[in-house]
């Protein structure tokens, strides 16, 4: 968006996700002091939270139609536009590279599009459809997050890291395609992985690496889930925008 609309036109302040989208604000008219970088928020236990993965599996593969999912299985989760260019090829690629060591592992692409019946093809030409789903949306992203083994981020482009937020607050070791979006949040090697967008074999590596170091998974799941606590909290957020609302009435009062 280049020029802002006659709503924006009368606000006194325009708030921004990430330091990056400033200079945007800036060429649609805005000035420095009307622009506030206010991140993301989710909610984070101070506390580690004890994971029953075998109560969430048993719940979650009977809603979404996976019976036969084992409490062992490796299991990835995505959340993505079931569209072009998301770079799911990329990914149900490389699930194939990890079925051919791990037979039993699962993947569960969560979204809607008008790519899904594409997708299906391509699962179905691999011989992956009981080893990939797509269930469509799932309401309880807590239970999901507790079944699941990690995350897979592959869509470089999508800038609703909604999603991956709060997989990473959830303590969720996190495998993303490399780029700029993913990197607003995450460090390499430090909160998760990445790897070059529409990699499969890099990416499958990554994941392979969550799968055969379930310490690193940890050490990077934890780290993942102390950066959010620290930088993308939802009590942080409401206390930036409370901020934010005191100084636009100090400036009423004073007639700035």
């Amino acid at each position: 968006q280049t020029q802002p609309t006659s709503k924006q036109q009368r606000a006194d302040a325009i708030v921004v996700a990430f330091d990056d989208e400033i200079a945007p604000a800036q060429q649609a008219g805005y000035l420095p002091d009307q622009i506030h970088c206010i991140a993301p928020g989710v909610d984070v236990m101070q506390g580690q939270i004890p994971i029953n993965r075998a109560a969430a599996r048993v719940a979650l593969g009977k809603a979404l139609g996976d019976h036969a999912m084992g409490t062992y299985s490796p299991l990835a989760v995505c959340f993505g536009r079931l569209e072009e260019a998301a770079g799911l090829e990329t990914l149900i690629d490389a699930w194939r590279q990890i079925v051919s060591r791990w037979p039993d592992a699962r993947l569960w692409i969560l979204g809607e599009g008008t790519k899904r019946g594409a997708l299906m093809d391509r699962i179905e030409a691999y011989g992956l459809t009981s080893r990939v789903l797509l269930p469509g949306v799932v309401e309880s992203i807590d239970e999901l997050f507790a079944a699941a083994n990690l995350m897979v981020c592959v869509d470089p482009n999508d800038n609703d890291l909604r999603s991956l937020v709060s997989a990473m607050g959830a303590g969720l070791p996190v495998v993303a395609s490399d780029s700029p979006v993913h990197r607003r949040v995450l460090e390499n090697n430090q909160h998760g992985m990445l790897f070059p967008a529409h990699d499969d074999q890099q990416c499958a590596l990554c994941i392979a690496r969550f799968l055969e170091q379930p310490t690193l998974a940890d050490i990077l799941g934890r780290n993942a889930r102390c950066r959010i606590r620290e930088a993308f909290s939802r009590q942080q957020r409401v206390e930036a925008f409370q901020d934010v609302m005191q100084l636009l009435l100090s400036n009423r009062r004073t007639g700035q």
